[in-house]
């Protein structure tokens, strides 16, 4: 595999994962809106190896119109596809869940009828641990029922579904991925560890939901993009792979991880917790060491301190300052 299309490749996670499949010697068709979320990555597709196409995904007119460029660019050769393009903030779904349905089930639609059009090696669809919902104890395994919670998990427990019956119906080449939290490099401002980080730096309060006490597990971006490069090689048609690292901190273990980087007390303010707020996501990752058997990730205090440093050089921006307020103002609204 040498051609790839990365929907949401402008995004956090799909830019991260441009620049490996870059690295590899890929061409790559990023497909993306480009909106609010995209403000950090200006420099990553700045290559010859990468089309950057603005694309609607909901919007099939759009998707389709521009096949003949994205197989102009691949020389007409076979492509596979990554599809991370997804509205992806749980805050913003329980606000309203309409842009979540557009972009996450009918944009995942689009393409898998794009993808069986144009007779796509494999199709990586990339979803999240959140599907399976708040775990008091234990781990989800890929069997377990799904059971999201906001519209965010909803929208993706239905893509998930969407590309499983397209499985069954077409037999096409598709694989599923279901990922903790990332972390790392150039995430949206409005996600939990920048956030903290940022008001950190600026010297304000850190704001947490209720107790501070619900418990994710953390993955550094760069670990998930090598593991999604090798399930697209190696990952088994029609089979779902949970991506786990097994580092599962609460909220305010987060807080003092980076307090210790920033090497200063950070003051917090708990805020009324988020409506429907899950307590506890804990994935069980052992299917995919059947393909992936020697996984190292980088560790929780390592990938902080590359995270800490990315933001310290980024606080020093006007564009740090336009988007902190933007979502400072999404938050006070």
């Amino acid at each position: 595999m040498k051609n790839f299309i990365v929907t949401g490749g402008a995004g956090f996670i799909g830019s991260h994962l441009v620049e490996l499949l870059v690295s590899k010697d890929a061409k790559v068709v990023v497909l993306d809106k480009f909106t609010y979320a995209t403000k950090q990555q200006s420099n990553v597709l700045q290559n010859e190896k990468v089309l950057s196409l603005t694309i609607d995904l909901a919007s099939r007119r759009h998707v389709f119109g521009q096949a003949e460029k994205i197989q102009q660019f691949f020389s007409h050769e076979p492509f596979s596809i990554f599809h991370l393009a997804a509205e992806s903030h749980v805050d913003r779904s329980i606000n309203s869940g309409d842009e979540f349905v557009l972009s996450n089930v009918l944009g995942t639609q689009v393409m898998l009828d794009f993808s069986a059009e144009y007779r796509a090696e494999k199709f990586l669809h990339v979803s999240t641990d959140e599907v399976y919902g708040s775990l008091i104890e234990g781990e989800a395994d890929e069997t377990n029922p799904l059971n999201p919670s906001s519209a965010y998990s909803a929208t993706k427990a239905g893509s998930d579904l969407l590309v499983s019956a397209h499985r069954s119906t077409f037999a096409s080449r598709t694989v599923i991925t279901r990922c903790v939290n990332n972390f790392g490099p150039r995430q949206s401002l409005e996600k939990f560890i920048p956030r903290a980080i940022s008001t950190a730096i600026l010297g304000l309060p850190v704001p947490i939901y209720g107790t501070g006490e619900n418990i994710r597990e953390w993955i550094y971006v760069k670990d998930h993009c090598k593991i999604l490069y090798e399930v697209m090689l190696n990952g088994a048609i029609g089979e779902i792979y949970n991506i786990g690292s097994g580092a599962r901190l609460s909220n305010l273990e987060v807080i003092d991880a980076i307090e210790n980087q920033i090497g200063k007390a950070i003051q917090r303010k708990f805020v009324d917790d988020r409506k429907g707020h899950d307590f506890r996501y804990a994935l069980d990752s052992r299917k995919i060491n059947q393909i992936l058997p020697n996984i190292e990730f980088t560790s929780f205090q390592e990938g902080m301190i590359q995270t800490l440093k990315y933001y310290q050089e980024y606080s020093l921006t006007p564009e740090f300052r336009l988007e902190f307020s933007e979502i400072e103002e999404f938050y006070e609204n």
